[in-house]
């Protein structure tokens, strides 16, 4: 919910889409990826568990820049 703060919001509807990587190497190098790929996101760090980055977010993204995350599985609900 804090990329509402740290991107402008868009005129239309958007849908929050959560995705999961194996660790937090995995969340690195995909944050290198959308730096490859002109995607702007903010990360996000937990002080109480050594500042290990947790967390990405990117800025709304519209058609061909959603495929930056085709190969990453959708977060999964018990």
């Amino acid at each position: 919910m804090e990329a509402t703060k740290a991107f402008p919001q868009p005129q239309e509807v958007c849908n929050l889409i959560v995705c999961t990587v194996a660790d937090e190497r995995a969340l690195y190098d995909f944050s290198d990826k959308l730096i490859e790929s002109g995607i702007q996101h903010a990360s996000f760090c937990e002080p109480d568990i050594g500042n290990q980055l947790t967390a990405l977010a990117t800025e709304p993204l519209y058609g061909d820049q959603r495929k930056a995350f085709s190969n990453l599985p959708l977060m999964k609900g018990k």
